[in-house]
């Protein structure tokens, strides 16, 4: 069995001297830099994740990177993440509105994406299934609230 040998044990069987930097601009940081930038090419260019994807790996193969699909995965996801906008703050003074929304039951949900929480037992189940089978059944009230469920209406019991 052979002893572990530390990474300056290593360098210097190979004859480099750990404590000299190395000349010239680092190779790593080029091949890096080039995956960086083939990311934002394959995000600008769209297409399938998958495509974009292998395309990640075939490009890290050239490089002579031994880049996993994880490693692809976070380059693709990086470069996604710079693409999208920043959302800028309001400006000073300024208000922030939010648009009132028309209400699908009246007084109960309105048109959107509504969130029906309550104790255990509450009866949030049997209210969302009541409410859908109105939708069903076409019915223009529910709980003799009038009704303007919209046909896309898709119901979570």
């Amino acid at each position: 069995m052979t002893a572990a040998r530390t990474g300056a044990e290593l360098l210097a069987a190979a004859g480099i001297d750990p404590a000299t930097p190395p000349d010239g601009p680092d190779p790593f940081k080029a091949a890096w830099e080039a995956m960086e930038e083939k990311a934002d090419e394959l995000v600008e260019e769209g297409g399938t994740y998958l495509r974009q994807l292998a395309a990640m790996r075939w490009q890290a193969s050239q490089q002579g990177l031994g880049l996993g699909a994880r490693g692809a995965e976070q380059l693709l996801e990086a470069a996604q993440l710079r693409r999208r906008p920043a959302a800028e703050p309001p400006p000073m003074g300024g208000a922030f509105r939010v648009r009132a929304r028309p209400w699908a039951v009246q007084g109960i949900f309105r048109h959107g994406l509504n969130l029906l929480v309550g104790a255990s037992g509450g009866g949030k189940s049997r209210l969302a299934s009541y409410i859908a089978a109105q939708w069903l059944y076409g019915s223009g009230s529910v709980l003799a609230s009038p009704s303007t469920v919209p046909p896309s209406l898709i119901a979570v019991c």
